[in-house]
């Protein structure tokens, strides 16, 4: 089901991919605190940038029935469709041109239904641990109304686009966090896998590593569990405050509880914001990508960061 954490606000950028699209986003921090329904749990973790807007995070369990489990998942969906798709118009799929707002909203609608289905996929890679957790803030009455078309953030982003995939990141409050408005939104997302790595993916950790105990085969042997932080993610409105590194601490905190010793994730090398969000979280890169070999996989060359976790 759901675990609630408080946050106080963070940017960074990280996609795993099952197919070719090419994706990029950002992240969060939270506390610990009293018990609340069901497998909620409150917690709260600082990020070192502290901001006065104080943020509830919430951890999800991916597999969940539960109304309110399904409700954030889909605006966890909203965002990352925002944060790492660009909208194309598909072939034979009739006019899908920027005038054509019906079809830009159909066309976002599917992207956002099928990542809110996606513990299927995941079941499929042998993916069984994935727990999402998502920052919350509260939205104003008024503030949907207030929010006109013309206030796209990123270049690529057209005004009919941003106004529906905000309002689709929205969902109505619920009682575990009442203490919000009626209503909510989801301004940044992380997902997190234990595994020995991600399906698919290659670049893999090396960590945690046991010395051997023979001293003419001095080979470092890889000792599991760990953990990959994925699909990080922030809107565009609530980056440089600190979302992405309280997201990443709460991460932390859930994977080690759960016997974790390291925690990997991935972003593009050239992406600035995204290493220093990661390291301000306290993660290290171990890894960068060649130029060949990121030309090999037809995508950005990319860095694996990790984070030792005690």
């Amino acid at each position: 089901m759901l675990r609630r954490v408080a946050l106080d606000a963070a940017c960074g950028e990280c996609r795993w991919m099952y197919a070719a699209e090419r994706r990029h986003g950002a992240a969060a921090s939270g506390r610990r605190g009293r018990r609340g329904r069901g497998a909620f749990a409150r917690r709260t973790f600082t990020a070192s940038n502290q901001s006065s807007s104080a943020y509830t995070c919430v951890d999800i369990d991916e597999s969940s029935p539960h109304v309110d489990s399904y409700a954030l998942r889909r605006c966890c969906a909203a965002l990352r469709v925002r944060c790492f798709y660009e909208f194309v118009k598909e072939s034979g799929g009739g006019d899908a041109s920027d005038g054509d707002a019906c079809a830009r909203l159909a066309w976002w609608n599917d992207r956002i239904t099928s990542e809110t289905t996606r513990a299927t996929s995941f079941a499929r890679a042998g993916m069984r641990d994935v727990r999402t957790f998502a920052a919350l803030e509260d939205v104003a009455e008024d503030e949907e109304d207030a929010y006109h078309a013309g206030e796209a953030r990123e270049d690529h982003e057209h005004p009919v686009d941003v106004a529906a995939l905000r309002r689709w990141s929205s969902t109505a409050s619920f009682p575990d966090v009442a203490d919000l408005g009626t209503r909510v939104r989801v301004i940044g997302t992380l997902d997190v896998h234990m595994g020995r790595s991600l399906p698919g993916e290659s670049l893999v950790g090396i960590r945690p590593v046991t010395p051997s105990a023979d001293d003419d085969n001095p080979i470092h042997i890889v000792s599991p569990p760990r953990a990959y932080a994925f699909n990080v993610c922030v809107s565009p409105e609530s980056r440089g405050i600190g979302v992405a590194e309280a997201l990443l601490n709460a991460a932390k905190a859930h994977v080690a509880a759960k016997g974790a010793r390291v925690l990997y994730v991935h972003c593009e090398r050239d992406n600035a914001a995204a290493k220093s969000a990661y390291e301000k979280a306290g993660f290290s890169i171990e890894v960068e990508e060649s130029d060949a070999d990121a030309d090999a996989l037809a995508h950005t060359p990319r860095i694996l960061l990790f984070c030792d976790l005690p």
